[in-house]
């Protein structure tokens, strides 16, 4: 089931004042426009908060439809007028007649400045791909946070055996990738976060070879782990072939095509089964995984982290993202907690990424590496070494900078 919200606000109205004070303007137009577009007129609900013939308060009007609603608050004294019209699209797709009617009423008020916003709701899977105009969609943050984007068009949507998968083409980052409504990477700004995943503990390694990735199914972290002369094969473990597979499709310019490189071993598995499976030690661990949820809720326990620890080598090394501590600092600062409890040296670092809308906290943690202990002249060297000029976040000024947090952050996370 999915429907269309449409939203509309309009300013310095230049209709005739009555329009602004009667409803009855208002629900002969819009009565006339459902007849008109197909759709059914139930009743209507009128509040008039005039107290006299004299007053110029303005109304609030419903008119219920058997597709859902379309109402009306105006407020003559400012010129303004706030509408919005939903339409369910169970049986048709009522989507151009709700934009048929409400471009219908926006004419009525007269309005020198309109904004206007669709969203849609409902099941995502059930969702039109050729949209016509730019969509916003949506991610909660937590309770009472949420942000999103417009994309012109769904360029794949489909429920793999773990989650639901969504490319969008969005104006501003162009192809998107989101799993379960979570934007996950884009072509614009994906680096970053990629980049931050990898390089930093890269650095202060300095002979890192065998190289695992837990998650990473767009192949981001892939790609910047390629970049390096690696002489051993790297393994990556992806719970879901499906994002692996829309990843090749419409994510090359994120991943450079790296899951065809014949360095790469892909394991289609759980991240724990594998680990509980194979023996193979690393010198790194890069946990490029989803939230803190399902499919991948039970890689942020403490016994994972345990199992972790016991396949680095000596001086080896894990990163992983703890989530966002301005929104959920709890949930952030127990995962800390549960890597703290199996790891010597824990040392958070961070960054704002701006597809997720928030400051991200990463960490690196290890039995005896230190990541700050790396100075600016090694790191320069490192990157000259190995071509990785051409890095755009990452960078030897950049590296202590993801290193400072700021105090209260330092306060709510427990971090020295």
């Amino acid at each position: 089931m999915t429907g269309l919200h449409i939203t509309s606000d309009l300013y310095d109205c230049d209709c005739a004042d009555n329009v602004l004070i009667e409803p009855e303007h208002f629900l002969g137009r819009v009565r006339h426009a459902v007849e008109r577009v197909g759709l059914t007129a139930l009743r209507d609900c009128t509040h008039r908060f005039s107290q006299g013939s004299c007053d110029q308060s303005g109304f609030t009007s419903v008119l219920l439809l058997a597709e859902s609603h379309i109402s009306v608050h105006t407020w003559p004294e400012m010129r303004y007028i706030s509408m919005d019209a939903y339409v369910c699209n169970h049986s048709n797709d009522n989507s151009d007649a709700a934009r048929d009617i409400m471009a219908d009423l926006v004419a009525l008020f007269e309005p020198r400045n309109t904004e206007r916003n669709e969203v849609w709701r409902g099941y995502q899977e059930q969702l039109p791909r050729d949209a016509t105009e730019p969509r916003l969609y949506l991610e909660w943050l937590n309770d009472t946070a949420a942000f999103g984007f417009k994309a012109r068009s769904i360029l794949e949507s489909r429920r793999s055996q773990f989650q639901f998968i969504e490319v969008l083409d969005c104006p501003h980052w162009g192809r998107t990738l989101r799993l379960d409504e979570r934007y996950m990477t884009s072509e614009a700004e994906g680096f970053i976060y990629h980049e931050l995943m990898v390089h930093p503990v890269m650095a202060a390694h300095q002979s890192a070879s065998s190289i695992l990735i837990i998650g990473g199914g767009d192949g981001g972290v892939l790609r910047e782990v390629l970049r390096y002369p690696i002489t051993e094969p790297v393994d990556l473990v992806e719970i879901d072939p499906d994002v692996i597979e829309v990843s090749k499709r419409y994510l090359q310019s994120v991943n450079h095509e790296a899951f065809d490189d014949p360095k790469v071993r892909i394991h289609v598995s759980d991240a724990q089964t594998y680990m509980t499976e194979s023996h193979r030690m690393y010198d790194l661990i890069l946990l490029d995984l989803t939230d803190e949820r399902p499919p991948a809720a039970h890689l942020y326990d403490r016994p994972f982290f345990a199992l972790l620890r016991t396949r680095l080598n000596v001086g080896g090394a894990i990163v992983l993202h703890c989530g966002s501590p301005y929104y959920d600092p709890t949930a952030t600062a127990a995962i800390l907690e549960r890597v703290r409890a199996e790891f010597s040296v824990v040392r958070p670092f961070g960054a704002y990424i701006p597809l997720y809308g928030t400051y991200l906290l990463f960490a690196v943690a290890s039995q005896s590496l230190d990541v700050q202990t790396v100075g600016k002249p090694d790191i320069g060297a490192w990157m000259k070494k190995f071509q990785l000029t051409d890095l755009r976040y990452y960078a030897p000024e950049m590296h202590h900078a993801i290193f400072s947090i700021p105090p209260f952050l330092k306060a709510a996370l427990c971090v020295t």
